[in-house]
């Protein structure tokens, strides 16, 4: 492996630990020479994700930071973006940095897993053999010389240890990643050993169990499950695909960092707060957890919760969405007869770079002032009864005072981490106030709750409708939606249309039935195969009850008194049909006031953004606005700067010839 694609993989694929001590004896194995990080540098690392007034917020609603401090020094992230920027330039020492802190944290996590596991039933000779085989791995590529390092072999060695950790995933946990992009790794892992890995008589074992070879060689396989998903594409219109490798040189030459993944050993789910300033900076926690976790409801046994935590970094969309908006900006050069490459590439990118930093910028000078301002409520609501903290004048104080901070973040960690809002749209706004506005209406723009039941009936977790029937109710669905393109006059539109004129396959017509989602496969006349998934109401709910939570934070929880749980919906199953439409009616009601308080969270972030941001914060990000949107003017005085709308999703260039 070339050295570019070893520091490559160490900044781009990577959930991977940061730092710890494990000596020799923790780890069960020799240890790793240890470099000092300010030392290897040659000075201090200036980057900083917290400060003191998150310590001061940790100390008076610790809820809010909770766990920001099990990141240690992410100093590192520096030494990161420096490689990333040029690995040339790194030093013997910086690499060896990364390499001391990546390595110390995962031994740090699968010794205390090791010594977790000792003495109990699930100590058996099994495990202590997968056990050391994963570290004698580690500690052999961790030995290796800066040329050699193989960053890829670590990751995989680390999904090992996770699934370790995990016994191996559940099936919710599965199906719950099924929808990641970029999860090809995992879901590689999980698949069984490839025949020509295994000795004559050698049982069948899932990958993972059997070395990181395998892993590797099955992630390479499409068939993967995870892998034939929906992923959106730049929209390059009238550009040549090729400008696609130039935009993401020049952007990554003009600070469009890649993101960066910090595991944290033993946290679970971390602070509101805490993920939203990691997320301004381009950096995601990954929590490692030797205890239970759940998300969305579902069971991930464990450490597996680390890869749901990863995949959210994987599906995070604000780098493409930046791309996007230079696209749009060259697509208009170019209909102004501009030439895209040499004439509009370099300030395009330049404009939208600068600006989106600009954006994460002011939105940090934002959750700042937010944090400011409940300290300074939460120390005046200590202040009247402070050695009395059940006081009920100080009780009611304080409510008011973290209600009046959640609002509005809350409402930013929905757009952002759960909504993925940040599309090109927002970058493209003028001024500060129509960008976060922009920003609300995608977070509040998705489909609503009328179709969670589409594919069940409701009652039961897994889909009980027939292969047939599941093919009829996505029937209106249109072609493009599932990234089928056809050209032409007279031409098909919808799945049901295609259908009718033999162009589906129904032969191969086949469903998987989840309980996180409804998988319907087909092929169709061009060889391309179609996956189509729908979430099920098992999950729909439970996602639903995560975000009712959030709205707890702010006195807006909507009471749950009236749905059903998971058991209760099937023990509903032979009830009397008024009964069981009741029991759906006023699950649909609920799910209804949970998405409407939700979008009216959502809404009112533009209003507390501009409430809050310093003046001289949101002066400078509209100035910087203007001057880049006069200097483009300048640059095509012939047309006005309208963004280039794409006419349709497009997933790939899949064209259908007809008559």
């Amino acid at each position: 492996m070339k050295k570019s694609k070893i520091l490559a993989l160490a900044l781009c694929l990577t959930c991977l630990p940061v730092h710890g001590a494990a000596t020799g004896a923790a780890a069960g194995g020799a240890g790793i020479e240890s470099v000092d990080l300010a030392a290897a540098v040659g000075v201090a690392p200036h980057f900083r994700v917290f400060n003191q007034t998150d310590a001061g917020l940790a100390d008076l609603y610790p809820a809010t930071m909770k766990d920001f401090e099990k990141l240690g020094d992410v100093g590192i992230v520096s030494v990161i973006r420096k490689i990333e920027a040029d690995w040339k330039s790194a030093t013997r020492e910086e690499i060896l940095a990364l390499r001391d802190i990546y390595f110390k944290k995962f031994f740090n996590f699968m010794a205390g897993l090791k010594t977790r596991r000792e003495n109990t039933r699930e100590d058996t000779p099994e495990f202590l053999a997968l056990w050391d085989n994963i570290y004698q791995e580690s500690t052999k590529a961790a030995a290796g010389g800066v040329g050699e390092l193989q960053w890829r072999l670590v990751h995989v060695m680390f999904v090992r240890g996770l699934l370790l950790a995990s016994g191996g995933g559940s099936p919710e946990a599965q199906d719950l990643l099924s929808t990641v992009p970029d999860m090809k790794l995992f879901f590689g892992a999980l698949a069984d050993t490839p025949t020509h890995l295994r000795t004559p008589g050698q049982p069948v074992v899932p990958a993972w169990q059997h070395s990181s070879v395998a892993c590797i060689t099955n992630s390479i396989d499409d068939e993967a499950r995870g892998q034939d998903v929906h992923k959106p594409g730049l929209q390059l219109g009238s550009l040549d695909w090729n400008m696609k490798k130039l935009i993401s040189k020049e952007a990554k030459r003009l600070g469009l960092h890649k993101s960066v993944y910090l595991p944290m050993i033993d946290a679970g789910k971390i602070g509101i707060t805490t993920l939203v300033k990691m997320w301004l900076h381009q950096i995601f926690g990954v929590p490692l957890t030797y205890d239970e976790y759940t998300a969305h409801g579902i069971k991930l046994d464990s450490a597996v919760g680390a890869m749901h935590d990863e995949a959210h970094g994987f599906v995070d969309n604000r780098r493409r969405e930046v791309k996007q908006a230079i696209i749009n900006l060259l697509n208009a050069a170019s209909a102004a007869g501009k030439n895209p490459r040499a004439e509009a590439l370099p300030l395009a990118t330049g404009h939208m770079v600068s600006r989106f930093n600009a954006l994460n910028q002011t939105l940090l000078a934002y959750v700042e002032a937010k944090e400011s301002r409940a300290v300074e409520d939460l120390r005046a609501a200590k202040s009247l009864a402070p050695d009395d903290a059940d006081n009920a004048e100080r009780k009611e104080a304080e409510k008011i005072a973290r209600r009046r901070y959640n609002t509005g973040i809350t409402a930013l960690f929905q757009a952002l981490h759960e909504a993925y809002a940040m599309k090109a749209n927002v970058l493209e706004a003028p001024t500060l106030e129509k960008a976060i506005t922009r920003l609300c209406a995608n977070a509040t723009s998705g489909e609503t709750s009328d179709k969670f039941n589409e594919l069940e009936t409701f009652f039961n977790p897994r889909s009980d409708l027939t292969n047939e029937e599941i093919f009829a109710r996505i029937g209106t669905r249109s072609l493009a939606s599932v990234g089928v393109h056809v050209y032409g006059a007279d031409v098909p539109t919808t799945i049901a249309e295609y259908a009718a004129q033999g162009k589906v396959f129904m032969d191969t017509l086949h469903v998987n039935r989840g309980a996180v989602y409804t998988e319907i496969f087909f092929d169709v006349v061009n060889g391309k195969r179609v996956k189509i998934q729908v979430p099920t109401a098992h999950y729909l709910v439970n996602t639903a009850k995560d975000e009712n939570a959030v709205l707890g934070l702010v006195g807006q929880k909507v009471s749950e008194a009236n749905v059903p749980t998971n058991e209760q919906r099937q023990d509903l199953r032979e009830a009397d049909e008024t009964i069981k439409k009741v029991a759906l009616k006023r699950t649909e009601r609920w799910l209804t006031e949970v998405e409407a308080r939700t979008n009216t969270l959502v809404s009112g972030l533009t209003a507390d953004v501009l409430a809050h941001v310093p003046a001289e914060a949101r002066t400078a990000y509209n100035r910087l606005v203007a001057a880049q949107n006069d200097e483009w003017t300048r640059f095509m005085p012939s047309v006005a700067l309208i963004p280039w709308v794409a006419p349709a999703p497009e997933v790939a260039p899949t064209v259908i010839e007809t008559a």
